[in-house]
């Protein structure tokens, strides 16, 4: 199983469109994708959420907005350890993290003298320019 997560999650073949949830929820996610399967208290997630002035119900939001994020993203892909809470991710799900290593790889092919495009890299061009 391959999963995704940009502005649509599509976990199990299933994609769900992140532009449905609420802003606060949409924040929540984006910092567990940054944190990139590090686990992020509730605590962190409130400040972050609510930088000046977090009200009483603070910890009890996040809790209802991981709660939907879980429902929307699939089983398994969202954890909870102690309070804290974590994505779990495929190996280079992320598109940073594939750009990362597609970019490592060209470097060392052309520190090698073999700089011609590899059909991995001719295809991720193609697709990226095709998406566009």
């Amino acid at each position: 199983m391959r999963s995704t997560v940009r502005a649509e999650s599509c976990a199990s073949g299933d994609c769900i469109s992140m532009y449905g949830l609420a802003p606060k929820q949409r924040a929540v996610l984006a910092l567990l994708i940054l944190s990139r399967g590090d686990r992020v208290s509730i605590d962190r997630l409130v400040d972050e959420l609510w930088s000046q002035g977090a009200p009483a119900t603070a910890t009890k939001s996040v809790q209802v907005y991981v709660s939907g994020l879980r429902k929307a993203l699939g089983d398994g892909m969202l954890t909870t350890s102690g309070r804290a809470y974590a994505l779990e991710l495929e190996p280079r799900a992320l598109d940073a993290e594939r750009f990362e290593q597609l970019a490592a790889d060209g470097r060392q092919r052309v520190a090698a003298g073999n700089a011609a495009a590899t059909p991995t890299s001719r295809s991720v061009v193609t697709a990226s320019s095709s998406q566009s």
